[in-house]
């Protein structure tokens, strides 16, 4: 998935968890356990180059998740940080693409993380700006035997667009991106559902996994991935299956994991969630009133 001596893309639309998937994989690659849908790993040392959000946030994320880093291996900068020190981390100039190198090559790391691109670099939409910053980090990625992971936008997109699938073309700015990475994934944001998906690769496609990002009982963050078999008429079988459960058995207060444990020899973990989350949206919308939602609730009970 992410050769040494190579460059890569992880890109979505706002909200689709770019953040949350780089600190879980970078976590588990620097203890040596599987990443995404069971692909086993050996302890590396990671980097994390932060660019978009400030340390308050990514501690908060890092302590919400169930994992722990390995210190030792998981090292990070901070854009933010390293600006009020005054050094330059810009790749749009000579200093700090120095800065760039000098960091990677002082912290030993084998995988390294961008987030985001953008942050880096005085404009994304400039051709020439974009390619001596792509130019710069695929030397780099050969020159030390590395791979560089680097977080992107899509470009806006219209409203009728919103449901198509991503493709490399909806990648902001310039095509030099995309025509120099190794393999591109993408964020496909459904209603109830999120894909993980090869966009672009010059070796073998990654499966497509449906990613889940939900809160635990002890009010931690999990993030799961499985091979995709999600589908909206499987989610209407699972839903109709355990609407039915909690009405035959006067069921009105429930978790997750008491609906989970219940049918999970029988749905698959994809469709129990997707299930669970169409009851929860048109359990809150009935709870506010709305009249329309109370009616389909008529329905259902009859």
């Amino acid at each position: 998935m992410f050769a040494l001596k190579f460059i890569s893309v992880l890109f979505s639309e706002p909200g689709g968890g770019k953040t949350w998937i780089i600190l879980d994989t970078c976590i588990k690659l620097s203890l040596g356990l599987t990443v995404f849908n069971g692909i086993d790993t050996d302890p590396h040392t990671v980097l994390l180059l932060e660019g978009d959000v400030p340390d308050t946030l990514i501690k908060e994320r890092l302590n919400k998740l169930k994992i722990t880093p390995d210190y030792n291996r998981f090292k990070y900068v901070n854009r933010y940080n390293a600006e009020r020190q005054g050094i330059n981390l810009n790749l749009s100039n000579e200093e700090g693409r120095k800065n760039f190198e000098t960091i990677i090559r002082e912290s030993s790391a084998r995988f390294i993380v961008i987030d985001t691109l953008i942050s880096f670099i005085d404009d994304e939409k400039d051709a020439e700006v974009v390619k001596k910053a792509i130019d710069h980090l695929r030397a780099v990625a050969d020159k030390y035997n590395i791979h560089i992971l680097i977080c992107h936008h899509t470009r806006k997109r219209e409203s009728k667009q919103k449901r198509k699938k991503l493709d490399q073309s909806d990648l902001i700015g310039t095509s030099v991106i995309a025509r120099f990475s190794s393999i591109i994934l993408g964020i496909d944001i459904g209603d109830r559902y999120k894909l993980l998906s090869t966009k672009k690769t010059w070796f073998e496609p990654v499966p497509t996994m449906e990613l889940s990002i939900s809160d635990t009982d002890d009010d931690r963050v999990e993030i799961k991935y499985e091979e995709s078999t999600i589908s909206e008429s499987k989610i209407e079988t699972a839903y109709k299956l355990i609407w039915k459960y909690l009405l035959d058995n006067n069921i009105d207060k429930f978790t997750r994991k008491d609906i989970e444990t219940k049918f999970r020899k029988v749905l698959s973990e994809s469709a129990i969630r997707g299930a669970i989350n169409k009851l929860l949206e048109a359990k809150q919308i009935h709870a506010e009133g709305n009249t329309k939602v109370r009616k389909f609730f008529v329905n259902q009970l009859t």
